[in-house]
């Protein structure tokens, strides 16, 4: 098969977006597949994946599937604008579910409209569209989401310091700032680490003796944090995903979720809140479940790997050839 994967950067940039793009281009690249990436910010061929920024290859090159991850302005939007007229089928994979990221003539116009979350399903079905969906699971690559012992040492944690730490950035669907202030008025002395990679520091919180805020683009140090960290706090106003509650389970870390993006799918296996007092209540109360940590592990190398992720497409482009 021929894929063309449609984002608005790609790797190496960092970006948890990014890393996947390129993880399902590997994958894909790996099974035998014809694979392109077409992004409108990118450094080049990143591990023998061929990547431009030439919107004019969708017209002038056949594809089995061009699938576009989010609407994001650039080649993302500029390929749903045009989905319907292309001569290749579109996969338009839901990433965001607000109102005002997603577009109905989006929805309209693709042949394919790929799911992963509950969240995308009832976008979907709001634009009369559920006879185009089709499940795409996200997924993470194991070999390369494993963290190495480090992290605390590197930054002065003591080993028996109770380490809350969330990533992902300081933009402002992140609401670092406002963990940040839920976290001080806890009692105790855990701490809190933040981490990010764009360029958005008003966003982080203020550093003190219990929050910790760090610019780490080091995808390996971000991975060696996760994997030290005594629980991951997702504490995103909204999210596609968030690929990284799949990290924290394969690294046998404990997570707490606001109720959206891939917490809505994975609830079973970390805590999930809706309101700033619960997530406050589960902070305080926070103990270790071994058992819920080993089913988390066991859940993302059975169902949510790369592999899986390869195994929707293939699939999704079998049945675009169909139609």
């Amino acid at each position: 098969m021929k894929f063309c994967f449609v984002i608005h950067r790609a790797a190496p940039f960092p970006g948890g977006t990014e890393q996947y793009v390129q993880n399902l281009a590997e994958g894909a690249q790996g099974r035998g597949h014809e694979v392109t990436i077409l992004a409108g910010l990118h450094r080049g061929p990143v591990n023998g994946i061929r990547v431009t920024s030439d919107q004019d290859i969708l017209g002038s090159e056949r594809f089995d599937l061009v699938i576009v991850h989010g609407s994001t302005d650039g080649s993302p939007r500029d390929t749903l604008d045009r989905a319907a007229e292309l001569p290749s089928p579109v996969l338009y994979l839901l990433v965001a579910h607000r109102a005002e990221h997603i577009r109905r003539k989006h929805l309209r116009n693709a042949p394919l409209l790929g799911w992963s979350t509950p969240l995308d399903q009832e976008a979907i079905a709001r634009a009369g569209a559920t006879d185009r969906a089709v499940r795409v699971r996200h997924g993470i690559d194991p070999a390369q989401s494993l963290g190495k012992p480090g992290f605390r040492a590197r930054h002065g944690i003591a080993p028996d310091r109770l380490m809350f730490l969330s990533c992902g950035g300081y933009a402002a669907n992140k609401r670092m700032r406002a963990l940040a202030r839920t976290f001080r008025r806890m009692p105790g002395d855990a701490l809190l680490v933040t981490t990010g990679y764009n360029a958005q520091r008003w966003q982080m919180p203020r550093r003190g003796p219990r929050v910790l805020p760090l610019m780490l683009e080091d995808r390996e140090e971000v991975l060696s944090a996760i994997a030290e960290a005594d629980c991951y706090v997702m504490h995103s106003r909204d999210e596609g995903f968030g690929l990284v509650l799949l990290e924290a389970m394969l690294n046998r870390t404990p997570w707490i979720a606001r109720r959206t993006g891939g917490a809505t799918v994975l609830g079973d296996f970390g805590q999930t809140y809706e309101s700033d007092a619960e997530l406050r209540e589960l902070l305080e109360a926070f103990e270790r479940d071994e058992e819920r940590v080993a089913r988390a592990e066991r859940a993302v190398t059975g169902g949510h790997t790369i592999a899986h992720c390869i195994n929707d497409l293939e699939a999704a482009a079998t049945r675009a050839e169909r139609r």
